[in-house]
C-alpha cells in the first residue's frame, strides 16, 4: 500500500503542528532559566542571610525531594500560611543554629545555602 500525496501532506502538517505546540509549551521554561529550586530561592527578599541560617540546617531528606515538595506547597499556598501551618505542628519544627524554626523556612534556606 503506498501513501497518496494528500496524506503525506495532512499527516506533516500534523506532525507540524505538534511539534511547535510542544516547542511552545516547553520553550519559555527553557529560557527562563528556572530550576524549583532558582524558583523559591528567588522569592527571597535577601538569598544570602537565608543561606546563613541554611548552612546550620541538617535535613534528613535529599534537596531535589523537599525543593519539588516546597514548589508545589508554594504553589497551592502563599508562603505565610504554609509557615504558619508548620510553626503550629511540633513535628514540622527543626533546630538550625539554635534557633527553633519551622521546616519549611529551614527547607527554603538550606536551598538558598546551596544557590548563593
Amino acid at each position: 500500500m503506498s501513501l497518496s500525496r494528500r496524506t503525506l501532506t495532512f499527516g506533516g502538517i500534523a506532525a507540524a503542528a505538534l511539534a511547535a505546540a510542544g516547542a511552545w509549551y516547553e520553550l519559555p521554561r527553557l529560557f527562563k532559566g528556572g530550576s524549583r529550586r532558582a524558583d523559591i530561592v528567588g522569592r527571597l527578599a535577601d538569598p544570602r542571610q537565608a543561606a546563613i541560617l541554611g548552612r546550620a540546617v541538617a535535613l534528613d531528606r535529599m534537596e531535589e525531594d523537599f525543593a519539588n515538595d516546597l514548589h508545589d506547597r508554594l504553589r497551592r499556598k502563599p508562603l505565610a500560611q504554609v509557615l504558619a501551618e508548620d510553626a503550629a505542628d511540633p513535628a514540622h519544627v527543626v533546630e538550625a543554629g539554635g534557633w527553633i524554626i519551622p521546616l519549611t523556612l529551614a527547607e527554603i534556606c538550606a536551598l538558598a545555602s546551596q544557590s548563593v
